[in-house]
């Protein structure tokens, strides 16, 4: 049996949006009514290289779903200093023979699967009018979150907030944002002020987002804290949206 082999950019090519959308939907309703099988994440930590550089975790993560006859192993590590910062690849086998049915790269899937879980969110909890969003954190993510958004919501302003003002500067000038009125904030506050989605993807260890910046009817999505020692959200902002 051949193994079908993907470069990042035939896999950019070749995925929809609009169809990931659709699939990871039923997925996570298929996860959340039916659970027959648990979704599983294994972290390995990785030694960090010279004055703290290089990778800050492995992860492994097996996926099964029923119905479809095979199963596929992510495997990938994070490198903050790195463009795209989450390299690794994807495996597909065969459920009956285990034989591999492809091997792709992992960062863009990653990456647009990431931002369409963003979105959903957004689709399922935020006011529908949602029109304006503040984005914290001007990498990968960052874009891909608003272009998903994009997707779900009446998006026309975007406020963009980075310690980078230069990533700022370059996710304003993205084609992604073509048709909104974009506007790089000096501080934070500047950007979540009276934004309706606030969406945050920052490598940050020490939460910045506090109750105080927050109006009624605000939806978060917080990507940064995906691992122990990570934080964008203060408590007493995940408290007030439990009340």
């Amino acid at each position: 049996m051949n193994t079908l082999i993907l470069t990042r950019s035939e896999i950019a090519n070749l995925l929809e949006p609009q169809s990931l959308l659709r699939a990871l939907r039923d997925a996570f309703i298929a996860h959340s009514t039916g659970r027959c099988v648990e979704a599983v994440r294994i972290p390995v930590s990785l030694p960090a290289g010279e004055a703290g550089a290089g990778a800050s975790g492995m992860l492994v993560a097996p996926g099964l779903v029923p119905g479809i006859p095979a199963y596929s192993v992510k495997v990938h590590a994070k490198f903050p200093d790195q463009d795209p910062a989450i390299r690794g690849v994807l495996v597909l086998h065969d459920l009956t023979s285990g034989a591999p049915l492809a091997l792709m790269e992992s960062s863009h899937l990653t990456a647009l699967r990431t931002a369409v879980a963003g979105a959903l969110g957004a689709e399922a909890l935020s006011v529908p009018g949602a029109r304006t969003v503040a984005i914290i954190g001007a990498g990968t993510q960052g874009r891909a979150q608003l272009a998903a958004l994009r997707l779900v919501r009446p998006i026309d302003v975007v406020r963009v907030f980075d310690t980078d003002a230069r990533a700022a500067q370059r996710f304003a000038s993205d084609p992604g944002c073509s048709g909104l009125t974009v506007a790089v904030t000096a501080s934070l506050e500047e950007a979540v002020d009276g934004a309706d989605l606030i969406v945050t993807a920052t490598w940050a260890r020490e939460p910045f987002l506090f109750k105080r910046h927050l109006r009624s009817g605000t939806h978060i999505t917080t990507l940064g804290p995906d691992q122990p020692g990570k934080c964008e959200v203060a408590a007493d902002e995940m408290l007030l949206g439990l009340q």
